[in-house]
């Protein structure tokens, strides 16, 4: 299998250390990298050209819904787009679906949803 990229981009560097840490075990052929806020996130993908973006709803300026919509925007991006979030009232499957996500889950300690996502998605 080649390597993937993900980009978790999440404000809380727990969160970010946590889901990396628990989602390194998923495949040793995923490559992880990180940023704090959507801006930062968007700026890096040139760069980086992930394969998978976690991203997190709550983002101070930008949230993660107008964050996905930006990069589903560029069509010359074949990017997935996973929405994880901690409010479950967030959860709005039309929202999401307006997003463009591939996929979302909850925010939970052990991140077993967002395992499963991955696997599926490599």
């Amino acid at each position: 299998m080649e390597e993937k990229k993900i980009l978790i981009i999440d404000d809380n560097q727990s969160d970010r250390y946590l889901m990396k840490n628990i989602l390194k075990h998923v495949s040793t052929d995923l490559r992880f990298f990180e940023a704090s806020s959507g801006e930062e996130g968007i700026a890096s993908l040139a760069e980086i050209n992930p394969d998978i973006i976690v991203l997190d709803l709550n983002l101070p300026q930008m949230n993660g819904f107008q964050v996905c919509r930006k990069i589903k925007d560029d069509v010359s991006r074949n990017v997935k787009v996973i929405l994880v979030t901690g409010e479950t009232d967030a959860m709005n499957a039309f929202k999401i679906r307006d997003a463009d996500a591939d996929d979302y889950c909850a925010k939970t300690s052990d991140f077993e949803e967002l395992k499963e996502i991955i696997k599926k998605m490599i």
